[in-house]
C-alpha cells in the first residue's frame, strides 16, 4: 500500500475546520481534556473542499514528474483531482506523502505570489527522487483509527451549499470507515453579516440540515453563543448585545472589533462550548475514558 494509516490512542481527537476551530484546537481545547492527544488539523481560510481534500476525501494526483530535493521545498504544477478550480478552492494546508516522502502541502493564493502555489516541502532530509506523473499525493491528516473527530465545515463557502453537505457528509463517512470513537459536527455561528447577509439563509439551512442528519453529534455553537454564552462568560447582556443577537451577528461583547464579527476576543473565545471542561464535548469525552461508577458526578 501507499499509505499506512497512522493509528491514535482512544484518547485523542482530531480538528477539522477552518480558523475558529484552529485556535481551539491549538491550546483551549487540550486544557479542556487534559491527557489527551488533540490533533489539530485546522487550518484559517479553508473552504469545506479544501478542509476534505487535505482530510482525505478528494484524492490528489501529480499533474507532472516532479524532482523532491534532498532537502527544502518544491514547487508542484496544480495537481488533479481536486474539488475546485484552485481559485474557488482557495488556502490548503495538509501533511501530504508524495513518492514515499512525507512533508507539508500548501496551496495559498491569498498571498497573490506565484511562488506559494502547491509547494511541498519536505519534512526531514534524505536523498532526492523523481515522482513520475499520476502519482499520489496521499493526505496523511485522515480520520485515525481510534480518534474522536470534530468537523466545522462550509464557513467560508456557503454560496455553494450542495458542496458544503457533501464535503461534511463525506468527512464522516471517511471517520466512520477508520474509528470506533464518537464524531461531532459543529453548527455554523454568524459570521461577516446578519440577518441581511446574501449567505445567512445558507447558513441557517445548513445548521438546520446538520441537527436533522446528525442529532446528537451536533454541537449548537449559533444556539449556544445567542443564549447561554454570555452567562458562561460572566456578562450581564447589555442593549447592545441583544441589539446584535436580533440582527443576527455574535453577542457585541464578544466581537473582535467592529469590524470583525467573527474572530472574537478574548472573551468570547474562552466563552466556546469545545473549550469548557463542562461542555457537551468535553464531558463526553472524560465520560469515554471514566468508569461508570464515577460518571455521575461529571
Amino acid at each position: 500500500m501507499l499509505e499506512q494509516l497512522r493509528a491514535a490512542s482512544p484518547e485523542s481527537a482530531q480538528c477539522y475546520g477552518s480558523s475558529s476551530l484552529n485556535w481551539i484546537c491549538s491550546g483551549p481545547f487540550q486544557n479542556a481534556v487534559p491527557g489527551w492527544n488533540i490533533i489539530n488539523n485546522a487550518e484559517g481560510g479553508m473552504t469545506s473542499a479544501g478542509i476534505a481534500t487535505a482530510g482525505g476525501v478528494h484524492q490528489l494526483y501529480l499533474s507532472r514528474s516532479v524532482t523532491i530535493p534532498a532537502s527544502g521545498s518544491v514547487q508542484l504544477a496544480s495537481p488533479v483531482g481536486k474539488p475546485y478550480p484552485d481559485a474557488k478552492l482557495g488556502r490548503l494546508v495538509m501533511d501530504a506523502q508524495i513518492g514515499g516522502i512525507d512533508g507539508k502541502l500548501t496551496q495559498r493564493p491569498d498571498l497573490t505570489d506565484p511562488r506559494q502555489l502547491w509547494v511541498f516541502t519536505r519534512d526531514a532530509a534524505g536523498a532526492a527522487k523523481t515522482v513520475a506523473q499520476n502519482a499520489p499525493i496521499v493526505s496523511l491528516d485522515k480520520p485515525r483509527p481510534g480518534a474522536t473527530s470534530i468537523f466545522w465545515l462550509g464557513s467560508n463557502n456557503l454560496d455553494d451549499m450542495a458542496r458544503v453537505k457533501d464535503d461534511t457528509a463525506r468527512m464522516i463517512e471517511l471517520h466512520q470507515a477508520t474509528s470506533n470513537a464518537p464524531f461531532y459536527v459543529v453548527e455554523l455561528p454568524p459570521a461577516w453579516g446578519g440577518n441581511e447577509h446574501p449567505v445567512t439563509a445558507n447558513r441557517k439551512s445548513l445548521n438546520a440540515w446538520i441537527k436533522q442528519n446528525y442529532g446528537e453529534r451536533v454541537i449548537p455553537l449559533a444556539d449556544y453563543l445567542s443564549n447561554g454564552a454570555l452567562y458562561d462568560a460572566g456578562i450581564t447582556r447589555t442593549q447592545a448585545d441583544l441589539d446584535a443577537i436580533a440582527r443576527g451577528v455574535n453577542p457585541r461583547s464578544f466581537w473582535m472589533s467592529a469590524t470583525d464579527l467573527t474572530h472574537m476576543n478574548s472573551t468570547g473565545k474562552i466563552s466556546r462550548p469545545v473549550t469548557s471542561p463542562g461542555s457537551s464535548v468535553t464531558t463526553r469525552l472524560t465520560a469515554r475514558r471514566t468508569p461508570a461508577s464515577t460518571r455521575s458526578r461529571l
